[in-house]
């Protein structure tokens, strides 16, 4: 804690002296601190090429949403709480079980927060999986039927793409910087309102319109991967490196 007021110094430092400073979303940019808007900002969004095989295979037909994922660094930013809370409110309502499925580890200092999260949730409810290593991500997606990114605030968010990749939709924060690059489609969900309340309703529609949210992954999905992974965004980060005094606010 004692470094965070010299690492702010430096941060700020940089952003005054850089030619431009490179955003990942609007979003982002919004968010950084003041000092930034000395100088001159460039969205583009992170690349994403996926290291395994695209696949945009469901399930069989007529598969319904049993569970949903939860992957990443557990913290209150992350929504952790409110996601168990909605799973607490859906597991006292009429209608198909629903399993909470969650990869990660609490984040340094957040362990008393998960603890206390996890032990208010039902037995059967709530599954921790422990941390997912890089190499075992793709194989934690497929292990779900929906993936949900409920961030607080994210500046990009590259699960949502990941999960797209193997074939899983999204229901994910409006305070997600991807959100900016994705497809305005049923297979991406918006989550308007981060509160236990909002999140159970968002997953019971997801679950109600579910044929029409799963035919829509394979076109998203294709969207996804040429926005973050297609020629046209090597191009705008050579266009960057090769002409830095040619700044816009959006590069893409």
């Amino acid at each position: 804690m004692k470094k965070l007021p010299y690492l702010a110094a430096v941060e700020s430092i940089c952003l005054v002296a850089a030619n431009s400073v490179l955003f990942s979303s609007q979003l982002e940019r919004s968010r950084t601190v003041p000092l930034a808007g000395l100088a001159h900002g460039v969205v583009l969004p992170d690349p994403f090429v996926p290291s395994w095989p695209v696949t945009s295979d469901i399930g069989p037909a007529g598969r319904r949403c049993q569970r949903v994922g939860f992957l990443g660094e557990i913290s209150p930013r992350k929504a952790f709480r409110e996601v168990v809370d909605a799973f607490m409110l859906l597991a006292s309502r009429p209608g198909p079980e629903l399993q909470l499925v969650v990869g990660g580890r609490p984040r340094p200092g957040s362990e008393s927060y998960f603890d206390h999260a996890l032990a208010s949730a039902s037995p059967g409810a709530v599954r921790w999986v422990g941390p997912v290593a890089p190499a075992d991500r793709a194989d934690f997606y497929r292990s779900v039927d929906l993936l949900i990114v409920p961030s607080k605030f994210e500046s990009f968010g590259l699960v949502v793409a990941e999960a797209l990749s193997c074939g899983r939709p999204v229901l994910v924060s409006s305070s997600v910087g991807i959100l900016e690059h994705m497809p305005d489609s049923p297979a991406v969900q918006r989550l308007e309102r981060v509160t236990a309340s909002a999140i159970a309703a968002a997953v019971a529609r997801c679950v109600a319109e579910w044929d029409r949210v799963t035919s829509n992954v394979p076109r998203a999905q294709q969207a996804v991967l040429s926005d973050l992974g297609g020629a046209h965004l090597a191009q705008a980060y050579a266009n960057l490196l090769l002409h830095p005094r040619e700044r816009e606010h959006s590069a893409c």
